[in-house]
């Protein structure tokens, strides 16, 4: 009798450490959901504030190349392509920043709606002067951002004449 009464009391205690043990796990995740919450908030808050300050840059460069087209500091083939990176600023920003994309994944994305390719812009970068082309070669935000500055302003260099006799 004492043996079953001693096993009872065991188990009791048992059951009510285990209760509490789980009352303080409970508090416990209700602090991580509000945190996520407060987190997620944030991160919305963010994103929002990112994508509002890309479309900015986006327009004052979209500005700054077409004052460059009128005052005829850019040719009309380097103009297109310019103003298709341009155009795409804000997407490819958004989709590195949410999706962990890099630049040429991003700028690859947003070039299927376009009739450009990821082969042409290469190749218009690998004609640009150094200040485009090695920040672009970074593959990062923080280069692709610096190369569409360069790129905004119109320094792109006028079509390469083919070299002949007389040029040599």
């Amino acid at each position: 009798m004492m043996v079953a009464i001693g096993v009872i009391g065991f188990t009791v205690l048992i059951l009510i450490y285990f209760v509490l043990k789980t009352q303080s796990l409970q508090k416990e995740m209700n602090q991580y959901k509000h945190s996520l919450k407060a987190s997620d908030g944030q991160a919305r808050s963010t994103l929002n504030n990112l994508n509002f300050i890309s479309k900015e840059l986006q327009r004052v460069y979209a500005g700054r190349l077409n004052s460059a087209k009128k005052h005829g500091l850019i040719n009309d083939e380097n103009f297109a392509m310019s103003s298709n990176i341009i155009e795409n600023f804000s997407y490819v920003i958004m989709r590195c920043s949410e999706h962990n994309e890099t630049v040429e994944e991003a700028v690859k994305k947003s070039l299927e709606r376009s009739t450009i390719d990821i082969q042409e812009i290469n190749h218009f970068i690998a004609a640009q002067p150094q200040e485009i082309k090695l920040p672009w070669c970074k593959n990062q935000l923080g280069g692709y951002v610096l190369a569409c500055q360069h790129i905004s302003r119109g320094q792109a260099p006028k079509k390469a004449q083919p070299q002949t006799e007389e040029n040599s």
